[in-house]
């Protein structure tokens, strides 16, 4: 088996999507959505704000999309990996939260982890995408181009119909499985069939994520002030809007090109970002520091302030990710020949998903 390549390009995506959840949980989720009133009295914050909720949107359809782009290799090891770092998350802000307050957790968050629920939906949903990626790669493998295609635009257009506007089929916002299948289609079929794309250049697809960005701005604002029914486009995962955004930004950094070893180091950690600061042992306290960042800070200083915290406390969580390879225990498996051979049989060598080894 080749060693894993690690692309730059696609590992500063990781990063950047990372960082997007942070600022996500430090916006709508922590301050609140911008009323009305806000938006007439005063604008400019409330619209930044709008802004910048509807750029870092993306975040989680772009951490599938590179599933989808590179393919997943489902493995006992690799799903044992991810195991244990959600497990080391667990442990180490279990122990922040009663170094914190003195005091150990209440039995709700401990459930709640234990549970893989609430703010950490995303485990177990990408956990069933990971189990199911054997036979989506088979259908992938063996459908002809056109009939992919077919198959992936009625998939997303059943999504829109009954997970969008209502939630019939329960997509759940594209908090699911279900739009997780969705995104990974879409990302292999532009990746294996729809060789267009590389006409154009990062650029191209740099401004496509811009004017997406500034359309779901718009469309929000007036729903705000004026009570638009715009708000599934604009907030929901799984709207046609959001899913274009994700798709242009990815396709902008895989027509970068460059090699970090720091990036691709950093990246390696990144996924802890989102499991340390929003465990559920301390969710509740990145939102009360978010609030007062708010209150006490006015103007460029607020923006800047929010942007160094949320850097910090990115790389805070990454270093103590790196520490994980210090456990005494480590739930792998080890993979016998066959199974190796078997996990590359339809992914290029230079291509295999590095978040999955």
């Amino acid at each position: 088996m080749p060693p894993t390549i690690r692309q730059s390009n696609m590992e500063a995506l990781r990063l950047l999507a990372m960082f997007f959840v942070l600022a996500l949980h430090a916006n709508f989720y922590s301050l609140g959505v911008p009323t009305a009133t806000q938006l007439e009295s005063d604008p400019l914050p409330a619209i930044l704000r709008l802004f910048l909720e509807e750029g870092c949107l993306v975040a989680v359809n772009v951490f599938v999309l590179i599933s989808g782009w590179f393919g997943i290799n489902p493995s006992w090891r690799g799903a044992s990996r991810l195991l244990t770092q959600v497990l080391f998350a667990a442990a180490v802000t279990f122990l922040a939260y009663a170094a914190y307050h003195g005091e150990l957790p209440p039995a709700d968050p401990v459930v709640e982890t234990l549970c893989l629920g609430g703010g950490w939906w995303f485990v177990p949903a990408y956990l069933l995408l990971y189990l199911l990626a054997k036979p989506l790669n088979a259908f992938i493998a063996q459908a002809a181009p056109r009939q992919l295609l077919r198959f992936t635009l009625l998939y997303l257009g059943l999504q829109l119909v009954y997970g969008t506007f209502r939630d019939f089929a329960n997509y759940d916002c594209g908090y699911s499985t279900l739009s997780f299948i969705g995104l990974y289609l879409l990302a292999r079929y532009v990746r294996l069939h729809a060789t267009g794309w590389k006409r154009y250049a990062a650029r191209h697809y740099a401004a496509a994520y811009l004017l997406t960005t500034l359309l779901l701005t718009g469309l929000y604002c007036l729903t705000i002030r004026y009570r638009f029914p715009c708000e599934p486009l604009c907030l929901k995962y799984n709207s046609p809007l959001v899913i274009l955004s994700s798709l242009s930004l990815l396709l902008c950094f895989v027509q970068l090109r460059f090699t970090s070893r720091a990036v691709n180091w950093l990246a390696g950690s990144s996924f802890a970002i989102y499991l340390i600061h929003n465990s559920p042992f301390l969710r509740n306290d990145y939102k009360q520091l978010c609030r007062y960042l708010w209150q006490h800070t006015d103007g460029i200083v607020c923006l800047l302030t929010f942007v160094l915290t949320l850097a910090g406390i990115g790389l805070a969580c990454i270093l103590t990710d790196k520490l994980r390879p210090l456990l005494p225990f480590r739930l792998t498996v080890k993979a016998e020949p066959a199974d190796r051979r078997e996990q590359t049989g339809n992914t290029p060598k230079d291509t295999e998903n590095p978040h999955d080894k």
